[in-house]
């Protein structure tokens, strides 16, 4: 399998996966915005609220781009604690190019075009949006913040769940859970998903 190499400031970093074979980058403009977007702090927390992440992804399927069509995601997805959701997105109707869109304050904002490069193979970059409802995330969010507490000297304030992921392994070509270590003061706790959101494992380090 051909990897991708994708430089899209979805989470505020670079991300390369394997090796460069295919690139993607953001305008400079969409860039900067996304930089700024994804270092903002908030207080909410909306990564355990379901029905909040149902209306979303229901009002993604609702967009005439999408409707009654199979979204197909990019890589990755991001979900933080503040509502906001950004991921990348093959146009349906133009395989060959790649939408970065963002959900905030409750509805998603214009797709932002994303360069690609490389000799990569499209299909082997792409999550179908059926394998991975967005109400998952309140189900891994709420297992994540149950094992934080059952933690000896654990501190939500220092350490918060900010953010829930899922990315495609571009080696492996399999998707999976990113999410934060429990951390406190003594001990840090790994802790993985499944795709439907059941635990993996959890485990001190």
């Amino acid at each position: 399998m051909k990897s991708i190499l994708k430089i899209c400031l979805l989470s505020g970093l670079i991300l390369s996966m394997g090796s460069c074979k295919f690139a993607a980058r953001l305008g400079s403009k969409a860039a900067e915005k996304a930089t700024e977007a994804a270092t903002s702090g908030g207080s909410e927390q909306k990564l355990t609220d379901a029905e909040y992440l149902q209306k979303a992804e229901d009002a993604l399927r609702e967009m005439p781009k999408f409707k009654g069509k199979s979204i197909m995601i990019f890589q990755e997805a991001f979900f933080y604690n503040d509502g906001r959701i950004k991921t990348c997105i093959q146009d349906p109707n133009n395989p060959d190019n790649i939408d970065q869109y963002e959900y905030t304050d409750g509805s998603w904002g214009e797709p932002q075009p994303v360069q690609i490069s490389g000799d990569g193979e499209m299909k082997d970059n792409l999550i179908p949006l059926d394998n991975f409802k967005f109400v998952t995330v309140a189900k891994i969010a709420n297992t994540w913040m149950e094992k934080a507490k059952s933690v000896p000297d654990y501190d939500e304030t220092k350490n918060p769940l900010t953010m829930v992921g899922i990315k495609l392994n571009t080696i492996s070509g399999k998707p999976y859970i990113a999410v934060s270590t429990i951390e406190t003061m003594r001990a840090k706790y790994d802790i993985e998903f499944n795709l439907d959101g059941s635990l993996a494992s959890f485990k001190k380090q």
